[in-house]
């Protein structure tokens, strides 16, 4: 289609650069191993993606994977020299997103991975690759929903992993509008929509691009715009760099003057960086 595959080339060819920066090392900072590096030279990358969200990140019937996401990581795979035959996709849910990266299991993550405070402190984000509005979906029938503060004392699903519905339940700062609304937990925004048409709660509440693409959205459903935060970024995820232990300079000790200080004489008190 060509829509998508021209919006692929764009976030894939941001998210490349960003990758790079986010995941490669900096020897002047921290010395850390590159992932980048190491995948140049292994030519094999493992990537997380979803497996059940259509158009972003799909299995098909084939065994293989398909969606705007999984274009995106194979763009950038084959920008880093890995051919498509050197790609391992790994089902990579929104509970397992940061376990998967810090453990080890996946070098990326492209995987509808919105960037936020809590969870910098766990990953390094390159992105984002492409921003989002929040809307909500309900049944095509209810019509006691108009609004997001229709939202008030109905049951809202609660994705495991995805903080999507604490932008509506909770107040700031880590939400958004403060609403009495019930969470009903699910393991997956496809588990979600199921329970939604089932009858089992009243709306879903997540990224526009997701919701849009669920089938039910064009059939049993319709969306109701809640918009409690203005813009989601989706970002491509590393594991967060590692210092390695300093190694001891073989060079002679600088000397330290007033007038030019260099960088290693630099102290708390020296009126330059620590």
């Amino acid at each position: 289609m060509r829509v998508r595959r021209f919006g692929g080339a764009i976030g894939a060819a941001a998210a490349l650069a960003l990758v790079l920066s986010a995941c490669g090392s900096d020897t002047e900072a921290t010395d850390a191993e590159s992932i980048v590096d190491r995948v140049k030279e292994s030519k094999k990358i493992t990537i997380g993606v979803k497996y059940d969200q259509p158009a972003l990140g799909l299995k098909t019937p084939s065994g293989g994977v398909e969606g705007f996401d999984v274009d995106v990581a194979k763009y950038v795979a084959k920008e880093l020299g890995v051919p498509e035959d050197g790609i391992t996709f790994k089902e990579t849910r929104s509970a397992n997103r940061e376990t998967f990266i810090t453990g080890g299991q996946v070098d990326l993550i492209f995987a509808t991975y919105s960037i936020t405070d809590s969870r910098k402190k766990q990953v390094s984000f390159g992105g984002p690759y492409y921003v989002a509005h929040q809307d909500t979906m309900i049944r095509a029938d209810d019509d006691s929903i108009k609004k997001a503060a229709d939202l008030k004392g109905k049951k809202l699903c609660q994705a495991a992993g995805s903080n999507s519905y604490k932008r509506v339940i909770d107040p700031p700062p880590d939400g958004k509008l403060d609403i009495d609304a019930t969470p009903v937990p699910a393991s997956s925004y496809s588990e979600c929509v199921a329970k939604l048409k089932a009858g089992d709660l009243d709306a879903v509440t997540t990224d526009d691009l997701i919701l849009a693409a669920s089938p039910s959205s064009r059939r049993a459903s319709s969306r109701s715009s809640t918009t409690p935060s203005p813009t989601r970024s989706t970002a491509s995820a590393c594991a967060r760099a590692t210092p390695r232990p300093a190694r001891p300079s073989t060079r002679p000790s600088p000397r330290c003057t007033r007038t030019a200080p260099p960088r290693s004489c630099w102290t708390s008190g020296s009126g330059a960086p620590a």
